[in-house]
Formats: C-alpha cells, sequence, structure tokens
C-alpha cells in the first residue's frame, strides 16, 4: 500500500505541474484538460527526465526525476502565467483560474480520482494475485526492459540482451515506467526491479485507462462535451 500511495502522489503530483497549460489550451473542454493532465504531466516529466539523464551521461536518480517534475510545473505555469493577459479581456470569464474553475466543477474532478484510484487498486490486485515473471508471459520482458530502463544513461534504453547496443523495440512506455520507479522511490532489490515492477505495471495500466474517463465522466456526471475540437 505505501508503492501505490506513492504512485498515487506522483502521478497527481505530475499532472498538477501541467494543469495550469492544460486549463488554457484545452478550455472548450468542461473539465479544461483535467483528466488528461496525468498523463501528460507524466509523459513530459519523463522525457525531461531523460533528457537530464541523457545529457548527464548516468543512470537516471530519483533526484534528476524529482527535478524533472518541478522543471515541468515551472515552465507550464509560467507559460500559463504569461499567456493569460496576451489572450485579452475578451475571455476572461472562460479563462479563470484553476482556482476559481475547480470549486465549481468538485463532483467531476471527485469522479476522475475514483476512476484512476479504481483502476490503480484493481491493476494492483490483478497483478499482486499472481506476481510471477512468467516465462510463457510476457512478464520476462517486461521484467528486463524495465530493469534495462533504470540502468540506462540516456535514451535509448540499452539492449537487456545484447551488451553494448540499443534496444531495438517501442521502449518509452518502459522508459515511463523506469521513470516512476525512480521518482517515487520504490523498492528495487539487488537481483531486480521485481519489487517495484508489481507496482509501475498498475500504475502505467491505470493511466492508460484515461483513455475513456472522459465518456465515464460525461455519463455519470450528465455533462455535455463539445462537438468542436479543442
Amino acid at each position: 500500500m505505501p508503492e501505490l500511495l506513492r504512485a498515487y502522489l506522483v502521478t497527481t503530483f505530475c499532472g498538477w505541474s501541467v494543469f495550469p497549460l492544460l486549463h488554457l489550451v484545452l478550455n472548450r473542454l468542461p473539465d479544461r484538460g483535467y483528466a488528461l493532465s496525468r498523463c501528460f504531466g507524466v509523459v513530459l516529466s519523463a522525457w525531461l527526465a531523460w533528457m537530464m539523464a541523457g545529457a548527464a551521461g548516468q543512470v537516471l536518480t530519483t533526484t534528476m526525476a524529482l527535478l524533472a517534475v518541478l522543471a515541468a510545473g515551472v515552465v507550464c505555469w509560467t507559460l500559463a502565467v504569461l499567456w493569460r493577459p496576451a489572450r485579452g479581456a475578451a475571455r476572461a470569464s472562460r479563462d479563470l483560474g484553476p482556482g476559481a474553475f475547480l470549486p465549481g466543477r468538485a463532483r467531476l474532478i471527485a469522479c476522475v480520482e475514483v476512476l484512476f484510484l479504481s483502476g490503480l487498486l484493481m491493476f494492483a490486485w490483478i497483478e499482486r494475485r499472481n506476481p510471477a515473471v512468467d516465462p510463457d508471459s510476457e512478464r520476462f520482458m517486461d521484467y528486463a526492459m524495465l530493469g534495462a530502463g533504470l540502468r540506462s544513461p540516456g535514451l535509448p534504453v540499452a539492449d537487456p540482451w545484447l551488451a553494448g547496443h540499443d534496444l531495438a523495440y517501442y521502449h518509452f512506455g518502459y522508459s515511463v515506467a523506469a521513470f516512476l520507479v525512480r521518482c517515487g522511490g520504490l523498492m528495487c532489490s539487488a537481483a531486480g526491479p521485481w519489487p517495484a515492477m508489481s507496482t509501475a505495471r498498475p500504475t502505467v495500466r491505470a493511466l492508460k485507462t484515461w483513455r475513456d474517463s472522459r465518456r465515464w465522466c460525461q455519463r455519470i456526471t450528465k455533462k455535455s462535451w463539445p462537438t468542436r475540437r479543442a
């Protein structure tokens, strides 16, 4: 449970680091991008963290991961503050800041949080019912690629099977998982990342369920979504 709480807090902080900017960019959505902020925040923070690791030529550390979240927050909040006056007074009523927006959308926000927590707990329960790295499934590949991400000095991730070569596989998802492990300080054993994998995998899967969260929030809160593109 402490590991799941860390994962929840990390994704929440990542989401809030980018929400002020999404609040402006996606202002045609009823939730102003809140339901998408976690995914945007995690991906942006992970990319910045890996750029730091690559520039330093070192493996990704907890300090780098936390600095990446802070940097994403500083950039997005600064852009939001600078952009708001430039948009003029005509949109002032629609471009209220997050502080004024959140109290009026308490039900929608609670719905989004419950959906994410439910997905996180459900996938964690499934994972811990059968945590074995089964060679008859793809878990051994997940295990190897997550371990390679935790040991790689930047992107691309090193090939865990062929020393001295880069991984010829779509690996950024595993890089994001490695970022979540480092940012949350999730436990890894001396033998490998198995303890952290039982938390990282459910977290990534819970984030994927956000693709449908807007539809479920619409049904539960009975809010209509605009037909025009944001």
